[in-house]
């Protein structure tokens, strides 16, 4: 197992799971910043693989006081991504632990989003999909991150 460690007295942490972490949350940053650019450019991204982008994008649950909701995902996944890069620096578990559990709510907020998809608007966004997708794989991540941690 491929570990980081600050010290002798400092239990070990995956480096491949801080590494995956990284990899996700660049994703689902790109994703939902691509979402925010064309919300503020005023057009609709080209949805090639579901159809049902335009609906999504375009109901009363896409912003909040005219700031998109995809702009509240991309400083979501920036966080995550910022804090995973600054444990890997710092070594400070307290980084890590906040991190960890920070990806609840970016699960919180993506079911609520897929429930509103599949009850409320009846449509389906891509690049909301891919959204739900990283939220979960980072929550599945964080929570094998956080329980690898010393208890305090």
């Amino acid at each position: 197992m491929t570990t980081l460690s600050g010290s002798l007295n400092k239990p070990s942490v995956n480096k491949i799971l801080i590494f995956l972490g990284i990899l996700i949350s660049l994703i689902g940053f790109l994703d939902a910043t691509y979402l925010t650019i064309t919300y503020f450019q005023g057009v609709l991204p080209t949805c090639s693989v579901v159809h049902g982008c335009e609906k999504v994008l375009l109901s009363s649950y896409a912003a909040i006081f005219s700031v998109p909701v995809a702009l509240f995902g991309a400083l979501y996944y920036l966080a995550i991504f910022v804090g995973l890069v600054a444990f890997l620096d710092t070594a400070k578990l307290n980084i890590l632990r906040t991190v960890s559990l920070g990806t609840t709510i970016g699960l919180i907020a993506s079911g609520y989003f897929f429930f509103l998809q599949l009850v409320v608007i009846e449509a389906w966004c891509q690049f909301c999909i891919v959204s739900l997708i990283t939220s979960t794989l980072l929550f599945v991540v964080g929570m094998l991150i956080y329980r690898s941690l010393p208890k305090v």
